[in-house]
Protein backbone atom coordinates (compact mmCIF):
# COMPACT_ATOMS: atom_id res chain seq x y z
CA UNK A 1 0.00 0.00 0.00
CA UNK A 2 1.09 3.68 -1.55
CA UNK A 3 0.16 6.90 0.83
CA UNK A 4 1.17 10.05 0.13
CA UNK A 5 2.69 12.15 2.75
CA UNK A 6 -0.73 13.76 4.25
CA UNK A 7 -2.56 10.57 3.93
CA UNK A 8 0.62 8.77 5.97
CA UNK A 9 0.35 11.80 8.46
CA UNK A 10 -3.10 11.70 9.16
CA UNK A 11 -2.83 8.13 10.00
CA UNK A 12 -0.10 8.28 12.02
CA UNK A 13 -1.94 11.22 13.86
CA UNK A 14 -5.06 9.07 13.90
CA UNK A 15 -3.25 5.63 15.65
CA UNK A 16 -1.20 8.16 18.35
CA UNK A 17 -5.19 9.06 19.14
CA UNK A 18 -6.32 5.97 19.38
CA UNK A 19 -3.24 4.50 21.57
CA UNK A 20 -4.27 7.29 24.04
CA UNK A 21 -1.09 9.13 23.71
CA UNK A 22 -1.28 12.31 25.32
CA UNK A 23 -0.81 14.78 21.96
CA UNK A 24 -2.55 17.84 20.96
CA UNK A 25 -2.54 18.34 17.33
CA UNK A 26 -1.84 21.99 15.48
CA UNK A 27 -0.89 23.51 12.28
CA UNK A 28 -2.04 22.93 8.74
CA UNK A 29 -2.49 19.16 9.05
CA UNK A 30 -5.63 19.70 11.76
CA UNK A 31 -6.73 22.64 9.52
CA UNK A 32 -6.95 20.67 6.41
CA UNK A 33 -8.19 17.79 7.90
CA UNK A 34 -10.97 20.10 9.49
CA UNK A 35 -12.15 21.86 5.99
CA UNK A 36 -11.22 19.18 3.83
CA UNK A 37 -15.41 18.36 2.65
CA UNK A 38 -16.04 21.73 2.45
CA UNK A 39 -13.02 24.20 1.13
CA UNK A 40 -14.65 27.12 -1.09
CA UNK A 41 -11.47 28.08 -2.28
CA UNK A 42 -9.21 24.28 -2.29
CA UNK A 43 -6.43 25.59 -1.61
CA UNK A 44 -4.38 23.40 0.27
CA UNK A 45 -1.00 23.51 1.72
CA UNK A 46 1.29 20.52 2.07
CA UNK A 47 3.11 19.88 4.61
CA UNK A 48 5.57 16.81 5.95
CA UNK A 49 5.53 17.00 9.75
CA UNK A 50 3.19 16.63 12.76
CA UNK A 51 2.66 19.19 15.58
CA UNK A 52 1.70 18.65 18.35
CA UNK A 53 1.94 19.28 22.22
CA UNK A 54 2.12 16.69 24.67
CA UNK A 55 -0.45 17.18 27.70
CA UNK A 56 -0.02 16.61 31.16
CA UNK A 57 3.60 15.32 32.40
CA UNK A 58 6.94 16.08 29.91
CA UNK A 59 7.36 12.56 28.66
CA UNK A 60 11.01 11.83 28.05
CA UNK A 61 12.70 11.71 24.38
CA UNK A 62 12.05 7.48 24.60
CA UNK A 63 8.56 7.97 25.76
CA UNK A 64 7.88 10.22 22.29
CA UNK A 65 10.37 7.69 20.14
CA UNK A 66 8.62 4.61 21.61
CA UNK A 67 4.67 6.32 20.51
CA UNK A 68 5.82 7.03 17.22
CA UNK A 69 7.76 4.31 16.06
CA UNK A 70 4.48 2.35 17.28
CA UNK A 71 2.06 4.28 15.31
CA UNK A 72 4.44 4.52 12.61
CA UNK A 73 4.82 0.99 12.31
CA UNK A 74 1.13 0.23 12.64
CA UNK A 75 0.42 2.51 9.56
CA UNK A 76 3.29 0.85 7.75
CA UNK A 77 2.72 -2.65 8.10
CA UNK A 78 -1.02 -3.14 8.93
Amino acid sequence: MFLNMAEFLYRVMEKLTNAGVPIVFESVMVLNLAIRDNNPSKVERTTRDIDGDWIGEFPTMEEMEIALRKAVKEVVFH
